[in-house]
C-alpha cells in the first residue's frame, strides 16, 4: 500500500476496535438470527481465502508501536422486496483519541471518479457503453506481507466467549 513517511508513528487501536466490537456484540446478541448472518459474512471472508486468523493473538495486549492496525467493522443491510443482502463495511477511518488513523497515513490515489459531463459527453463518443460493478473490490486487493499487520480486524463467533483477530 501506498504509504506516507509518517505511518511508523501509526498508533495500534486495538482499544479502539474492542470498544467498538463489544457494541456490535451487545446489539447483536440481542437478535440471535442477525448475528449468525453477520458470522456468516465474515466467515465467508475466511472461507474465500480474503482473511486469515493470526493464532497467536492475545486480546489483552496492545503495544502502542508494534505497527499494528485493528480495523472496525459493521453490517450495511440492503432490503428488497424478497431478499436481504449484507455486506461487512470495515471502518479505517477510525482512530485512538489524539492519533491517526490508517486513512489518514495512506496515500490517496487518483480520483478515479470521473466527473459527469465527462462521462456523459463519451456516450456520444464511442457506438457502445460498457458498465461494471466489481463485487468486494477491497478483498480483492493484493497486500504485501508486511502490510498484512495493517488490516486486522476482530471477531466473536456466536456461542464463543473467545475473541480472535483476522488479518487481511
Amino acid at each position: 500500500m501506498p504509504k506516507k513517511a509518517s505511518i511508523g508513528g501509526l498508533v495500534n487501536n486495538l482499544p479502539v476496535a474492542s470498544e467498538r466490537l463489544k457494541k456490535k456484540l451487545k446489539q447483536l446478541e440481542r437478535h440471535p438470527d442477525q448475528y449468525q448472518r453477520y458470522n456468516q459474512e465474515v466467515m465467508k471472508f475466511v472461507e474465500e481465502g480474503h482473511a486469515e486468523e493470526i493464532v497467536d493473538f492475545e486480546p489483552g495486549e496492545s503495544n502502542a508501536s508494534d505497527g499494528s492496525y485493528y480495523i472496525p467493522h459493521h453490517a450495511v443491510v440492503s432490503k428488497t422486496d424478497s431478499t436481504e443482502k449484507w455486506r461487512i463495511v470495515f471502518d479505517c477511518s477510525a482512530k485512538a483519541e489524539g492519533a491517526d488513523s490508517l486513512n489518514d497515513l495512506l496515500l490517496p490515489g487518483p480520483d478515479l471518479n470521473p466527473q459527469l459531463v465527462t462521462l456523459l459527453l463519451n456516450f456520444r463518443v464511442h457506438p457502445v457503453a460498457v458498465s461494471a460493478d466489481v463485487a468486494k473490490a477491497y478483498m480483492m486487493i493484493a497486500l504485501c506481507p508486511s502490510d498484512q499487520r495493517l488490516f486486522r480486524f476482530l471477531w466473536r463467533r456466536p456461542g464463543e466467549v473467545r475473541i480472535r483477530a483476522y488479518q487481511r
